[in-house]
């Protein structure tokens, strides 16, 4: 029973995916997690790009901070998520609601050493192993490249390359 509804979930999950990703927020260039066609090396060589960039006009290597989420997919205030879903024009579709009940009104529990633990509904995250998490994750964070921009500005400035061959690059 237990894996046809997760057959199931994962189904309609899967046919929600093309609107989600037709209806959210256009993500920020600086956001490269969970996207098609952009791998971790790709980020890598981008970092690596801007700091080169950066060494070569001001002759000192750039602070480099890497932020490591842990646990992030729990911490997630879903209502962040559906509040930018909403203003991307996806209030007036009937699959939001869809999509907030398959996230906002579920009940887990957690297996240790083949013990289950009692059912709990989770006030915060997206679902480990939901097909849509990381475009949802992707959404949650989507303002962060931003907020960045605008404490750095003072001392830094981050401005989206426009030639073909730095495609996706941002240059200090």
């Amino acid at each position: 029973m237990l894996k046809s509804i997760r057959s199931s979930r994962k189904l309609l999950e899967l046919s929600l995916a093309p609107w989600l990703s037709s209806v959210s927020p256009p993500l920020d260039l600086a956001q490269g997690g969970f996207r098609p066609r952009r791998s971790a090396l790709d980020q890598a060589l981008c970092l690596h790009e801007l700091m080169q960039s950066y060494y070569r006009r001001s002759h000192r290597f750039p602070v480099v901070a890497f932020l490591d989420i842990k646990s992030a997919y729990d911490t997630v205030d879903r209502r962040v998520i559906w509040d930018a879903l909403s203003r991307s024009g996806a209030g007036s579709s009937p699959c939001l609601p869809l999509l907030v009940h398959l996230f906002d009104d579920v009940s887990v529990s957690v297996l240790v050493s083949n013990h289950s633990s009692a059912p709990f509904s989770p006030v915060t995250g997206v679902l480990q192993g939901s097909v849509l998490s990381p475009h949802l994750y992707s959404v949650y964070i989507n303002t962060l490249p931003s907020l960045l921009r605008q404490v750095a500005a003072p001392a830094t400035h981050l401005v989206p390359s426009s030639g073909p061959a730095d495609a996706g690059v941002i240059k200090l």
